[in-house]
């Protein structure tokens, strides 16, 4: 959880993700994500990283100020 009672989530898909209506194509044979879903549950933004080879998310820490 951050600090507004949000949740942040990292990990990493093959192919394609979706959350809600974003859509993730992956680059290479996996890439990175970071989602952020508000207090009711809706997908606040979602973000992508990687490149050709296999990228994956595993941790992720906010500041004080509760940004990733």
């Amino acid at each position: 959880m951050d600090g507004n009672g949000g949740l942040v989530m990292t990990g990493y898909f093959e192919i394609r993700a979706a959350f809600d209506l974003s859509v993730l194509n992956s680059r290479g044979a996996g890439d990175v994500f970071l989602v952020r879903y508000d207090p009711m549950g809706n997908v606040a933004w979602v973000r992508q990283a990687g490149g050709t080879i296999l990228d994956v998310g595993s941790a992720l820490l906010t500041d004080s100020s509760h940004d990733v």
